[in-house]
């Protein structure tokens, strides 16, 4: 087995699992039973730095494409589904953009418009206060 043929099988395992995983950040795989605890921990990456996952994708692309990876069909599958994962991963940061707004907007429709003025903010210690 040459090598390309390698980098292109473990990068389409590889891509495979980003785009399950990107996958899972808009929908749940598994939404009850043992495998809802396994879907949660996985897709929250996804769903809360998906630019993390994003990089990590170009990484591993940059890896498998100088490990001659796209010279096999194995390999340009792979970067099929890792172009669809880093799109997913991409529509999931572009849906989050709202988020601050909106949850300030239920904060103030629940609490009042001046919520922010009533939180109470703790006191800390400075930083030559003596422990313990």
């Amino acid at each position: 087995m040459r090598f390309d043929q390698l980098a292109g099988g473990a990068y389409l395992a590889g891509s495979t699992l980003a785009a399950l995983n990107a996958l899972n950040g808009y929908r749940p795989l598994a939404r009850r039973g043992r495998g809802s605890v396994a879907s949660f921990a996985t897709g929250i990456g996804a769903t809360e730095i998906p630019l993390t996952g994003v990089g990590l994708s170009v990484a591993e692309t940059a890896a498998a494409v100088a490990g001659g990876a796209h010279r096999t069909a194995t390999g340009r599958a792979g970067l099929v589904l890792s172009a669809a994962a880093v799109a997913g991963l991409v529509g999931l940061q572009l849906r989050s953009r709202p988020a601050p707004s909106i949850v300030d907007a239920a904060l103030r429709e629940a609490l009042g418009p001046d919520f922010p003025d009533a939180v109470a903010h703790p006191d800390w210690p400075g930083a030559d206060a003596e422990l313990g």
